[in-house]
């Protein structure tokens, strides 16, 4: 309603609008938006049914399960590797390689007193370290 009177009166926010006028909008407001809720349940009544005749009832062909089982579901890792033990101690492998290589960037950058020797270690360690387990999951799981 306001934005309408705004375009209505040109932009002039000087104008009133009567509390008769105002009222009666609302009314129509909220009379339109009866007629809407009161068609749209006729309507989604006759969908149900056409639904139902099409596809069958829901509960027939859609798994809603309970809330465990959805969570049980979500939990699931998307690594097949990740129940093997030789597969979990390599990744703490790779965790103490980065701990390594990380500790060789800072006590190289200390004994040359530059942070570029810093930065620019600490790229070729990433960039190491990500051909490894590039190399790695594409030798163990194929192509990933």
């Amino acid at each position: 309603m306001i934005p309408e009177f705004i375009i209505d009166s040109e932009g002039d926010l000087t104008k009133k609008m009567s509390s008769f006028e105002i009222k009666t909008k609302g009314d129509r407001l909220v009379r339109l938006t009866n007629e809407a809720d009161e068609a749209e349940k006729k309507i989604e009544e006759k969908r149900s049914k056409i639904s139902i005749d099409l596809f069958g009832k829901p509960e027939d062909y859609m798994d809603f399960g309970s809330k465990s089982d959805r969570l049980e579901k979500e939990v699931i890792s998307h690594n097949p590797l990740e129940e093997k033990a030789w597969f979990r101690f390599l990744k703490v492998v790779y965790v103490v390689l980065w701990i390594f290589g990380l500790g060789f960037v800072i006590l190289l950058s200390y004994a040359s007193e530059e942070f570029g020797t810093f930065v620019i270690g600490g790229f070729i360690v990433w960039g190491i370290m990500t051909l490894i387990k590039k190399a790695f999951f594409y030798i163990a799981l194929g192509n990933k």
